[in-house]
């Protein structure tokens, strides 16, 4: 199974904006820093509520009604995600500053085109996943 494109997420969430944007990409980043394909016996906390969770339950495949996207709306672009078999994953941040007066699209291709490596930080967790998840 292939991972979503940029364009299926914003399908998923309804209209393009800098926030699909930053979901996109760090998700895309968790995963890959995480080994994770779609289809992954995966496990979410977000620490937003936005347009960004959008793009992470696309790419993920975590959703708040299979009980493996926990919302804990912190106001920080972070996410943790973790191998539901292990606990094992990366709390993973994403932070990236998009020039005044760029239109939606302007400000989507400047965040897209960031180095994930230079706007995303991950750091090793394991955590307790609660047993009815």
């Amino acid at each position: 199974m292939s991972f979503p494109t940029f364009d299926e997420c914003v399908k998923f969430h309804g209209h393009l904006c800098g926030g699909v944007s930053m979901g996109y990409v760090l998700s895309r980043y968790a995963m890959d820093k995480l080994g994770a394909q779609p289809g992954d016996p995966l496990y979410c906390i977000a620490e937003f509520q936005n347009c960004l969770i959008d793009a992470i339950q696309c790419m993920t495949g975590c959703t708040t009604g299979k009980k493996n996207l926990v919302i804990k709306d912190e106001g920080s672009r972070a996410i943790t995600l973790v191998n539901k078999d292990t606990g094992e994953g990366y709390h993973v941040t994403i932070d990236i500053k998009v020039p005044d007066g760029l239109s939606k699209s302007e400000a989507s291709e400047y965040i897209l085109a960031a180095d994930p490596e230079a706007v995303c930080k991950a750091v090793p967790v394991k955590i307790d996943i609660p047993a009815k998840h």
